[in-house]
């Protein structure tokens, strides 16, 4: 089940209809900071693995939308798969927690 996990976090990730996706685990005010990372053409191309109940990942959600991201969000308390995806997404990004956020790098399509 763990493979599985990591081929579909490995899928959404890469395959995401949006462009391929890097890690990208930043708080809101190093957001803030970083305005070339968050140009519009960049921060269109957006994976969000969040948590419903979690209040960092409501506020990167909200961030992201205000600033016209339109992201792919994966609820990993929501899918039956969430645990392993967590788990898997250790493995890629080494970051446990959520929101677990990847950003496509506007240089590449």
């Amino acid at each position: 089940m763990a493979e599985a996990a990591k081929v579909k976090a490995d899928q959404i990730i890469k395959e995401n209809p949006v462009g391929t996706l890097s890690p990208a685990p930043l708080s809101s005010s190093h957001i803030h900071n970083q305005t070339s990372i968050v140009s519009t053409n960049s921060l269109l191309a957006t994976a969000v693995f969040s948590k419903s109940y979690c209040p960092y990942c409501k506020a990167a959600k909200t961030l992201l939308s205000e600033m016209g991201a339109k992201p792919y969000i994966v609820e990993l308390d929501q899918v039956d798969d969430g645990a392993q995806l967590q788990d898997a997404l250790y493995e890629i990004s080494q970051q446990s927690t959520v929101p677990n956020i990847f950003i496509r790098d506007s240089g590449k399509e």
